[in-house]
């Protein structure tokens, strides 16, 4: 008879075993963001990777952009007016503690319009997307694909919902197309993602956009 002792070096055995796979497994499945976040990432390597969808950075880069705006904003207030100070230069004013007011107010400023730009793009344009692609080579899409998934809280169905990005003119030809699962169908009692299944299930949703989007161009 084995002691508990005996089954622990077995379990971590088990562990070791998956990661050198790379079987992706979630350590704790109630943990409704750590799910969505590993089905988000496996969703947009299907798109990019197997369906042959070219990603678009524009949205990231954009993001990236007014991140770092805003973040300059606070080293400067800090470290400028010293500086300008030392060096004996003065901006917005001929008083020299006036101006030093006036850069300390104009960077905080900044920073707001920074933010709040940033909260606008990631709400009008972003919102729900995980992924923009541009135009894959032999599909009917004039444009790339807007993948966005969602789940709702304490719900375990996952949703994909994929568009056709706007043309150049501003307008799609196609209506967007959802797909839901539910997650138990890809991830098992144990936390482990059934992956084949994931690119299966994705793959085959892809497809049928791209012949509903055909089918559009027809009409």
């Amino acid at each position: 008879m084995k002691g508990s002792g005996d089954e622990a070096p077995c379990e971590s055995s088990t562990a070791e075993d998956q990661a050198r796979a790379g079987v992706k497994k979630l350590e704790n499945k109630g943990d409704q963001g750590a799910v969505k976040h590993l089905l988000d990432e496996l969703v947009a390597d299907v798109v990019t990777s197997e369906c042959e969808y070219p990603e678009d950075f524009t949205a990231s880069n954009v993001r990236i952009l007014l991140s770092f705006a805003a973040c300059v904003a606070a080293p400067a207030s800090h470290f400028l007016p010293p500086y300008l100070e030392r060096e004996g230069i003065t901006l917005l004013s001929t008083d020299e503690k006036t101006s030093k007011n006036l850069i300390v107010l104009a960077c905080v400023l900044f920073y707001a319009v920074s933010f709040l730009a940033l909260l606008a793009f990631q709400y009008l344009h972003e919102k729900e997307a995980i992924l923009f692609t541009k135009q894959k080579k032999g599909v009917s899409s004039s444009s790339g694909l807007r993948v966005s998934t969602r789940m709702e809280r304490f719900d375990d169905v996952y949703k994909i919902t994929i568009v056709e990005r706007k043309s150049a003119r501003g307008t799609t030809n196609s209506d967007p197309m959802t797909l839901e699962r539910s997650i138990t169908k890809w991830i098992d009692e144990d936390g482990v993602v059934a992956e084949k299944l994931v690119s299966k299930d994705v793959k085959r949703f892809v497809k049928a956009f791209e012949k509903s989007v055909h089918k559009a161009k027809k009409r």
